[in-house]
């Protein structure tokens, strides 16, 4: 089991992004994965005849970028299976793509897919999402995608505390007819709301929480079991009780809105 982490600064955004794909839709091009938008998607107009590359540029000063955090967000099959295997790469520019930061994890049809190393964090100017069929040399059906993520990483060296609670939402309006029958209309995606309770625990774990209301627009959340998040920290508030002192130890929560 692994532990609550978080990642609040997406160098993606504002790099230089291109890829190798020839199918990517005109009307949804590749620049789009370089904003903060999850909804501008790339689409593809086809099914890839080989592993799809989505190459990053980090810029010059790709030194004060350290990464930890990897994910592609907002995923959606167009046709088939859409993306079903990842990996990142780094290396030159872009290529060769020799150097695998990560064991390929398994889409399977999933939104967001994501995965952090612990130590030592990369930095590198030149990344490389692979994205692949049933094996990374075959071409992924035809997909969407909303977000490529190569991010900074606060992992809490905790879970949670007890009395943590998520729920499972939709946006829906209830309505009734004159007779007083109910209209029930559904919008929207399924989303989940968190609400993470931490006790007693010490300064350096409390600061790495703070840091999430420095987040400009959204976050990452990566649960214990791995499954990731992005979400939008309730009212952009983090708060605290000092519970104790010495050693100095604190009580708070932090809420989330998962991006549908």
């Amino acid at each position: 089991m692994a532990n609550t982490r978080f990642s609040v600064t997406n160098h993606c955004v504002g790099a230089t992004i291109s890829s190798t794909a020839t199918v990517i839709d005109a009307n949804f091009p590749v620049t789009n994965l370089s904003d903060a938008d999850r909804y501008s998607r790339i689409q593809t107009t086809a099914t890839a005849s080989g592993t799809v590359y989505i190459d990053v540029d980090l810029g010059a000063n790709f030194a004060a970028k350290p990464v930890q955090a990897f994910a592609i967000l907002n995923h959606a099959i167009l046709a088939g299976n859409g993306i079903q295997t990842w990996n990142v790469f780094y290396g030159g520019s872009p290529s060769p793509r020799v150097n695998s930061l990560l064991a390929p994890p398994v889409v399977l049809g999933r939104k967001n897919v994501g995965s952090t190393l612990l130590n030592p964090f990369t930095t590198n100017r030149y990344y490389s999402f692979a994205l692949g069929g049933p094996t990374l040399a075959a071409g992924p059906d035809r997909f969407a995608l909303g977000s490529v993520w190569l991010g900074t990483l606060a992992d809490l060296g905790i879970v949670y505390s007890s009395g943590s609670a998520v729920q499972a939402r939709r946006l829906r309006s209830v309505t009734s007819t004159i007779s007083g029958l109910p209209v029930i209309n559904d919008y929207g995606n399924p989303y989940k709301t968190f609400s993470l309770s931490f006790a007693n625990i010490v300064e350096p774990a409390r600061a790495q929480i703070e840091t999430l209301a420095t987040a400009r627009g959204s976050l990452l959340y990566f649960d214990q079991n791995d499954n990731v998040y992005e979400c939008r920290l309730e009212e952009h508030l983090v708060g605290w009780q000092h519970v104790f002192s010495p050693p100095d130890l604190f009580n708070g929560t932090v809420n989330l809105i998962e991006l549908p």
